[in-house]
């Protein structure tokens, strides 16, 4: 439990508490420390990331709001400015207002998109009667109050993926506490999508701000969370470098509080490229088809990295 005195940690703007905070939020896995006395502050109305290389503590600090980690003793959490006693249990988060949309979407391929939108009501809320007229009126009008244009009955698996990531955003939504602001977690939601549809996401989380609710953007992509966010937080090794105003801060500059130094620029690097460019290839590929692949070539010279990308 927080004690009277210790409520002063956490964040107000204004005199509005705020959504979420973490202070002095721990974590230990055997000898090694995940989390250290992490502080982490999402205010009401603001979008906020989250960013940090692999293995750095965002994921262990998500599964800990998501109740599926205990948090070491000391830890401590405040929603709206109320305590909150941890550790949450699996579900907790919900009666707080937080919904969670994960990279893998959690939707289901073979239901429809009425089914995966009201899954939660119509698993969850007792009745011994499901109207499917209003089940199919209230979701025609979720999809068309945010510019979806998407049968209730088709299924989940005849939708492009980028609608997929919004409809999971739209669950998310569902699930906040009615008559309350909320807070959407979007954990990872982005590197399987298009560039279109990355842009119709971020519409989306603006208007979801702009509705008075607050949106924790975790991500890789610091181009995206420059874009989109109002404030970024950067954690390394398991404790929290800094928090900063998104719009005063560079590319570089977070690059170089998520590794820890300064940037090493080469020297040469225009004839290095060159010389690799008139290398005779070590591997030469040529019309590899297969099952999922079709006519790719690619040569890799000696002592070149060479990267592939592509949607999922």
């Amino acid at each position: 439990m927080i004690r009277e005195g210790e409520r002063r940690e956490f964040a107000t703007v204004n005199n509005v508490p705020a959504r979420l905070s973490f202070a002095a939020l721990s974590k230990t896995f055997g000898a090694t420390r995940a989390l250290n006395k992490v502080s982490l502050d999402v205010l009401a109305g603001e979008i906020h990331g989250l960013v940090g290389q692999n293995g750095s503590g965002k994921s262990t600090l998500i599964k800990v709001l998501a109740g599926y980690y205990e948090p070491d003793a000391g830890s401590r959490l405040s929603i709206d400015g109320a305590p909150v006693r941890l550790p949450l249990r699996p579900g907790d988060y919900s009666q707080y207002g937080i919904s969670f949309v994960h990279q893998d979407l959690a939707l289901i391929p073979s239901l429809t998109v009425l089914e995966n939108l009201r899954v939660n009501d119509l698993c969850l809320r007792p009745r011994w009667y499901i109207s499917w007229k209003d089940e199919i009126r209230a979701t025609k009008e979720l999809l068309e109050e945010f510019d979806l244009d998407l049968d209730p009955l088709t299924k989940i698996e005849e939708v492009d993926i980028g609608s997929r990531a919004l409809l999971a955003i739209l669950r998310a939504m569902d699930g906040m506490r009615r008559g309350h602001n909320g807070l959407l977690v979007l954990d990872e939601p982005t590197p399987f999508l298009a560039r279109t549809d990355v842009e119709r996401l971020f519409i989306l989380a603006r208007r979801i701000k702009s509705q008075g609710a607050s949106v924790l953007f975790v991500s890789h992509d610091l181009d995206e969370v420059l874009d989109l966010t109002d404030r970024v937080t950067v954690i390394r090794d398991g404790a929290v470098v800094g928090t900063f105003v998104s719009k005063e801060v560079t590319k570089s500059d977070l690059i170089e509080k998520i590794i820890g130094h300064p940037l090493l620029m080469e020297s040469g690097n225009a004839s290095g490229t060159q010389s690799l460019k008139n290398a005779t290839p070590a591997i030469t590929v040529t019309g590899l088809t297969a099952e999922y692949v079709r006519g790719i070539s690619f040569d890799i010279r000696e002592g070149e990295i060479v990267g592939m990308s592509g949607l999922l």
